[in-house]
Formats: structure tokens, sequence, C-alpha cells
């Protein structure tokens, strides 16, 4: 899952849905960017979900811009090097890229993870798209 700013709506609908259930397997790991860490919505509520299923549940946080140099997420765009570095490959088994947020954003990550060997995303997406965007 790649979100940026109000983008983790979905996002964390979708986990919250994972969590719940006792016989989802699913693992998620997220990359989530925003400008500032004030602006990271549901962060508490994301750190319940990773406290609950640690196994299953891994969220990275990106800022443009850290307000403290004692930050310990990451600096930055959210770029194919990120990408490939906390998300599974494009040829692990079953493996899907959920992308919400900014339209800029949603544009520079669906051409990375083409870049990747993911799947080109389609206008529509659909459940079975590889890379689904929302």
């Amino acid at each position: 899952m790649i979100a940026g700013g109000t983008g983790i709506a979905p996002m964390y609908q979708i986990m919250k849905a994972i969590a719940m259930d006792p016989h989802d397997t699913t693992k998620v790991s997220l990359v989530f960017g925003n400008v500032h860490e004030e602006d990271i919505l549901l962060k508490k509520e994301l750190e319940a979900l990773v406290a609950m299923k640690p196994s299953q549940f891994k969220i990275v946080y990106y800022l443009d811009s850290p307000d403290r140099e004692d930050w310990a997420g990451g600096v930055g765009y959210i770029t194919k090097d990120v990408i490939k570095e906390h998300l599974p490959a494009a040829t692990v088994d079953n493996v899907q890229i959920l992308i919400c947020g900014p339209p800029a954003m949603v544009a520079s990550v669906r051409r990375s993870t083409v870049d990747l060997g993911f799947r080109r995303s389609k206008p529509l997406s659909k459940m079975e798209d590889q890379v689904f965007v929302f």
C-alpha cells in the first residue's frame, strides 16, 4: 500500500477489515507520505493495528519536511527506490499494490511501479489488477 495525505482513509479501512478477520492472513506493508508529522492522519489507529498484529502489518512513514532532527521515518518523496525498499517485488505471488493520494503522487508512483516490473495500472482499476488506484 502507498498512501499520501488523506489517501490513507481507504487504506485504513482495508487494514482494519484484515485485522478484524481472524482468518485473514494478508500481510500489509504501507508506505505513508505526508508533508509534516502533524499531517499524519490516523497514526494512533494505524499503530494500534500494528501492535495488534505485528506479523501482518508494517508501516513506514515518509515526510517531505520533518520538523525535528530526530525524525525516525523516511524523508522525501515516495520514489521508485522507496517502493523497492519497503514493498514486495512484482514477482512475489499474489502481490498487489494499492495507491491513493494526491494526483501528482499517484502519477509518480504509478510510473515507478511499472519501472519495477508491475503490470501497468488501468485508468479504472479492478480488484484483480496488480496495481490498484483509488
